[in-house]
């Protein structure tokens, strides 16, 4: 298969996209590339796989300078427009959930279901913020949010394979149970 590329603000970005079905976007974490995915993605038979190599990993043009995390999510809905994708189901792992958290949280309706792996919430582990009058719906409509840090303590944390859940059905990290996997900004849940 011959590398596809995506011209995004003077990058020259690498995108591979395999496979047919419903959208399933990859973003990794620091250092990288579509390749790390190529296991994980030959998982999913029916499914449309996407993943890019962010501007300085793979086979992607070198920056100038480090592109924040807003910048690689809107990247994300680049590589998105450009392969004709309105909504997909995004996995972010590490560095690149902090990237699917900020994509999930600017552009709502380009992420069909969120799944996060191997990170935090918010950079440093500093947990993200959100105004509560911002959430339009009750988890009645399918709108959660995460409680604050802290709200959890050890014997409160459910270890579900490798996930662990929270009394209230968040997910936090069963590695650091105190600390939330998921930030603190209204999660649309797709049944």
């Amino acid at each position: 298969m011959e590398p596809d590329f995506v011209s995004w603000r003077g990058h020259r970005v690498h995108v591979k996209a395999t496979g047919q079905g419903e959208p399933l976007l990859l973003i990794t974490g620091l250092g990288g590339s579509t390749d790390m995915w190529t296991p994980f993605a030959q998982q999913f038979q029916h499914r449309r796989v996407i993943r890019f190599d962010v501007p300085g990993m793979g086979l992607s043009s070198l920056p100038m300078a480090p592109i924040p995390v807003a910048g690689i999510a809107e990247l994300a809905v680049a590589v998105l427009d450009d392969l004709d994708v309105e909504c997909a189901d995004v996995v972010g792992y590490s560095y690149g959930g902090a990237v699917a958290q900020q994509l999930a949280f600017d552009y709502p309706d380009r992420v069909c279901r969120l799944v996060l792996a191997a990170t935090n919430c918010g950079i440093g582990a500093v947990p993200g913020s959100y105004d509560e009058s911002a959430i339009d719906g009750s988890p009645e409509e399918g709108v959660v949010g995460v409680p604050p840090q802290g709200a959890f303590l050890p014997g409160d944390v459910e270890l579900v394979g490798e996930v662990a859940v929270g009394p209230d059905g968040a997910l936090c990290d069963h590695r650091h149970p105190i600390v939330p996997t998921v930030s603190q900004l209204p999660v649309r849940v797709i049944p």
